[in-house]
This record gives C-alpha cells, structure tokens and sequence, in this order.
C-alpha cells in the first residue's frame, strides 16, 4: 500500500513540536482530512472493520510516546513526517465521525420495532374510538368494517393510515364527541406511513443493494480508516527505529487491548525498519 504525502506548513519548534495537536470535534476533524482521504486510489482502500474509539485511544498513546524522542527523530530520521505524527489523533477523530455516517439504521428491525412501538397505541387509541362512534351511529359501521380483521405489522401499518382516513373524511360529524385529537390523527397517519414503506410482504423480491447514500458513506468511512492505517504505519516505523523490539509498549497497534510485544518466530533481533517520509 502506497503512503501519502502529508501537505503541511513549516515545522514548528521543538516545543511545541513535542506535543500532540490539541483535540478538536469530531466533524471538524473530519471536515480537515476529507481532502486527504478523497485521493487515496480507489483499489487501495482498507476495508473497515474495527472499533473506532480504541483506535483513537491507541493512537493517542503512540503519538505522544514518540515525540517524546523528539530530538532524536530529527538528528537521526530527518526525513520523518513528524506533523502527520502530531495530526494522528485528530485524524482518529474523524474516523470515529466518518463511522458515525454509515447509518445503518434505515429500514432495520430496531427502527421498525420502534415505530411499531408508536403505531399499537396510537391504532388502539384510534380504533376503540371509532367502535364507541360506531355503536353511537355517528360513524357507519361499513367505514370501520374493512379495518377491523388482519393481525401483524403490515396490518398495524395500514390500519394507523386507514383509521387517519377515516376520522379525516367524518371530521365534521365527530367534531366534540371523541378524544381523538388532530395530533393523534397526523401522528398515526405518520408512522403508518412510514411503516408502509419500510416492512415487506411475503413475496416481496429481495434487493440487497445499498442506498448510494449508504454506500457513499461507506467508501469514504474506508478512506479514512485507509488513510488512519497508513499514517500510523509511518508513527510505528518510528517507534520501531526507537524501541526496536518494544515497540508495541510504546506504539500500540490500532485495533490492540493489550501493551507489549508482539510474539515473533525470529531469534534474531530485526533490522530496523526504513523510515521515510509518507509520499
């Protein structure tokens, strides 16, 4: 995988170089490496599969574990991006803000039982009213009729909008002789609808395509993990030139829960790794 230049100004002083950038919100951070993570290739992007906040954590333990050699780094790795090290936690923060923007929520059992949760009572509400309307001859019972048989989610959905209907069309005669309020006839018309076009009946066909909002936010949740994994490749090139072996005490992987090294099959100690700045 191909690393990317990190555009940035001057190098600051050794002071303030030695000291991670200051936090800043999640959408702001994302808003900052947006551009960064929009040119990595294509058919070199990571697929995601981690947990965000360890990785922010993670990172910020490495990054403020390495410029602590501050001095070091620049006499013996001169060529080391030492502002794409200070950057790291913001860019973890707009990981966890990209991964936020996969809603995965649309049309999932958890949105669906909640709006069911909203459509039983509104429909009960609704409907033991309309019987009282019924038996008072004020509604004919052909009108509520249809409504009455069928069970199940479907049913519920058309029911809340079928009953929303009915009391629209008899506004004029239940005027004063119901509970019933405008607000619970706009909240069943509501969520029956928007049931309607979430559930499926039996036969519905299939389609596991993602919505191009869906899939958007997904390439670009993988650029930034991309973009995340390469940068802290460079963080643990330096950590590796520092602490040989121990690295991992230092420079944590982004997805570990644990400090320490890594087992390894070699008896003899590695060379160091090459540390260049990221292209």
């Amino acid at each position: 995988m191909k690393n990317t230049k990190v555009p940035h100004d001057a190098i600051p002083s050794t002071e303030a170089a030695a000291q991670p950038l200051d936090e800043i919100g999640s959408q702001a951070a994302y808003d900052l490496f947006l551009p960064a993570a929009q040119k990595l290739p294509a058919d070199e992007l990571s697929d995601y599969r981690a947990d965000p906040q360890l990785a922010y954590h993670n990172v910020k333990r490495g990054t403020a574990s390495v410029l602590t050699e501050l001095a070091r780094i620049k006499k013996e790795l001169p060529l080391a991006d030492i502002e794409s090290v200070r950057t790291l936690p913001q860019l973890a923060q707009g990981v966890i803000f990209s991964a936020l923007q996969v809603n995965r929520d649309a049309g999932s059992p958890g949105t669906i039982e909640g709006l069911l949760s909203r459509a039983h009572p509104v429909r009960r509400k609704l409907l033991k009213a309309a019987e009282a309307l019924v038996e008072s001859g004020i509604i004919p019972d052909v009108d509520l009729a249809p409504i009455r048989p069928g069970r199940g989610k479907v049913d519920t959905a058309n029911d809340c909008v079928a009953l929303a209907a009915l009391f629209r069309k008899h506004e004029k005669k239940t005027a004063g002789k119901t509970a019933i309020t405008a607000a619970d006839i706009t909240e069943a018309d509501e969520v029956g609808s928007k049931l309607q076009t979430l559930l499926k009946t039996k036969g519905t066909p299939t389609d596991n395509r993602p919505a191009p909002e869906l899939a958007t936010a997904v390439e670009i949740r993988n650029r930034f993990w991309t973009l995340l994994e390469e940068r802290h490749d460079h963080l643990w090139r330096i950590g590796a030139w520092l602490w040989g072996h121990a690295v991992d005490e230092h420079v944590p992987l982004l997805q570990s829960r644990t400090l320490g090294p890594r087992a390894s099959a070699a008896s003899e100690p590695a060379a160091p790794p090459a540390v260049v700045a990221p292209k």
